[in-house]
């Protein structure tokens, strides 16, 4: 029930927030659970959608619904058989814009089973997103998010282009490793958003208060804005 509540499966509650507020795009990241979680059943016992399905729905918003104002990603677990050959479909079929990864669901960064999608990202162009903060929710295995895990890829691929999605929240020493590993790579960039709005937002401030922000430290995190941008600059980092 709270599925259908919160989804929105053709994109318009969205597109309205984002004329509401002045948003011109939004990128779409779809996560790859299965390996995670198992085959679920969600609302209405339908089955949840696997990957490829995943990856048409987002397509269709992006290239037909909404074009120029959703970007979507492809984001196969990459233990799944032909994780790359997944990718590479979801990228030559539907232009699907960048890989997302999701260590946290029981998998590192360097793992060389990802190699080959990092090859398919570096022969079209296309960044990585992929997630450092310890989640205390969808990701089973928070441990592997560690920034420090990029370090390797930084060296091994210093052409590859990384987002480290939500810089290491809400660990400072996770942030700090951040700053550190992509100091290491010029093609390495820092996404800020629990560190200002917090875990949750509207309507829960409990949740909100419980981690650092904007709202109940704004000194503390300012600080630690003004350290990213002397470490890697702010055309390296994105809101």
């Amino acid at each position: 029930r709270h599925e259908e509540r919160f989804s929105d499966p053709d994109g318009s509650y969205n597109i309205s927030s984002m004329d509401h507020g002045g948003v011109d795009a939004a990128l779409l990241l779809p996560i790859d659970y299965e390996y995670g979680w198992g085959t679920r059943i969600g609302a209405n016992d339908k089955e949840i959608l696997n990957i490829d399905e995943k990856h048409e729905h987002i397509a269709d918003l992006q290239n037909n619904k909404y074009p120029g104002r959703f970007y979507a990603a492809a984001g196969p677990d990459p233990r799944r058989p032909d994780a790359a050959g997944i990718f590479k479909q979801a990228v030559k079929e539907h232009g699907m814009k960048g890989l997302k990864i999701v260590p946290g669901n029981g998998y590192t960064v360097w793992d060389r089973m990802l190699h080959p999608m990092y090859d398919v990202c570096l022969e079209y162009d296309l960044p990585v997103f992929s997630c450092t903060m310890a989640h205390p929710g969808g990701y089973t295995r928070p441990r592997f998010n560690d920034p420090l895990n990029y370090g390797d890829i930084a060296c091994d691929f210093p052409d590859l282009k990384f987002v480290l999605l939500h810089a290491g929240f809400p660990f400072d020493d996770w942030f700090d490793k951040c700053l550190w590993v992509t100091a290491m790579s010029l093609n390495s960039y820092l996404q800020f958003d629990m560190w200002l709005v917090g875990q949750a937002t509207a309507g829960s401030h409990t949740a909100r208060d419980a981690f650092p922000n904007i709202f109940n430290n704004e000194e503390r995190v300012i600080t630690m804005l003004s350290r990213a941008k002397a470490v890697v600059g702010t055309h390296r980092m994105i809101w």
